[in-house]
């Protein structure tokens, strides 16, 4: 009984703190044959710049380090799928960002 709470335990504070994680913004998109794949070379400073107005938007905690870098707070760190839609509708000005009304 004693290993069963120590393992409950360790689950809470392992998922407690993966909260509190952080991360670099990469790119991620959605390669029918590998799944979700990060690409760092589609970073630009334009591109940040989508992406800063995407995070904004949903209230994402985040600061931009710099124009090349972004870094992320939270539960979106681990979660790829997330982060490929955040990609997305950055890469979407025609679209999500015109129909949002930032473009």
């Amino acid at each position: 009984m004693k290993n069963v709470l120590k393992v409950i335990l360790l689950c809470f504070l392992v998922e407690a703190c993966s909260g509190n994680s952080e991360c670099v913004y990469t790119p991620v998109v959605f390669d029918y044959r590998q799944g979700h794949v990060e690409r760092p070379l589609m970073v630009s400073k334009e591109h940040l710049d989508n992406v800063e107005i995407v995070l904004k938007h949903y209230d994402f905690d985040y600061f931009r380090q710099s124009d090349m870098l972004i870094k992320m707070k939270g539960d979106i760190c681990g979660d790829k799928d997330l982060i490929m839609n955040i990609t997305s509708k950055a890469n979407n000005k025609l679209n999500w960002l015109n129909i949002q009304g930032y473009k």
